[in-house]
C-alpha cells in the first residue's frame, strides 16, 4: 500500500529488495547484502514488534531506520567495537540504532526524528533502558549528530576510521576503505 503523503511504518519482510535499492543509492553501494539485511530484520523482531522501521510515499521508500532490541544485536565486526563499561546500565538493557538514511527530498523535514521515535516506543516496549548508536562525524551539515542532539543522546566516545572494515562505496570517501569516524552516543529510556 502506498499514499500520496508520506508514512512510517514497521519495516515488514516483504521490503527487503527496496530497502536493499535504498540503501545501495543512499548509503553505499553493497553496504547491505540480502543476507544481512534479512538477519538485521530477524534481530529486530521481537514479541510481534519491529524496531526497524521505513518511511514510504507513493515512489517507495524513502528513507530506513535499523534498530535491534536488547540481547538481539547481530555480530559487530572486531573494527566496530562498542564501549558498554562506559554506559549507566547493564548491556543487556540496551538497544542499538543501526542505520538511519533519508532520501534527500524528505531530509530537514524532521522524517529522522520521527522514525527514531516510533524505533524508540517499540524498543521501550521490548524492555530496552537505553539505545546506543554510531553518529557519522561527517555527516553533511553534521545532521546526524545534530538530530541525536534533539533525541537526547548524549556523546560516549569519538572513533576514527568506523566503517573502515565494510568493503563499500561510500558515498562520501567512494571506493573502499571508508575513512569516516563515529561518535558513539547513548539515550537512557
Amino acid at each position: 500500500m502506498t499514499s500520496d503523503q508520506p508514512f512510517i511504518r514497521e519495516m515488514n519482510a516483504h521490503d527487503f529488495s527496496a530497502v536493499l535499492r535504498f540503501a545501495d543509492e543512499q548509503i553505499g553501494t553493497n553496504y547491505f547484502s540480502e543476507k544481512k539485511l534479512k538477519n538485521i530484520f530477524n534481530a529486530s523482531t521481537k514479541d510481534d514488534l519491529c524496531a526497524s522501521f521505513v518511511l514510504v510515499d507513493q515512489d517507495g521508500i524513502q528513507a530506513i531506520r535499523l534498530s535491534f532490541p536488547p540481547n538481539q544485536w547481530i555480530e559487530r565486526p572486531a573494527a566496530q567495537p562498542v564501549n558498554p563499561h562506559m554506559w549507566k546500565v547493564s548491556v543487556d538493557e540496551v538497544a542499538y540504532f543501526q542505520s538511519l538514511f533519508v532520501a534527500k527530498k524528505y531530509q530537514a523535514q524532521g522524517w529522522g526524528i520521527k522514525l527514531s521515535e516510533a524505533s524508540i516506543d517499540n524498543l521501550r516496549k521490548m524492555g530496552s533502558k537505553a539505545v546506543i548508536c554510531h553518529s557519522w562525524n561527517e555527516s553533511p551539515g553534521n545532521s546526524s549528530r545534530k538530530y541525536l542532539d534533539r533525541l537526547g543522546f548524549q556523546a560516549v566516545i569519538s572513533m576514527p576510521d568506523y566503517w573502515k572494515s565494510i568493503d563499500y562505496e561510500c558515498t562520501r570517501c567512494g571506493k573502499p576503505p571508508c575513512v569516516c569516524s563515529a561518535t558513539e552516543m547513548v539515550l537512557y529510556l
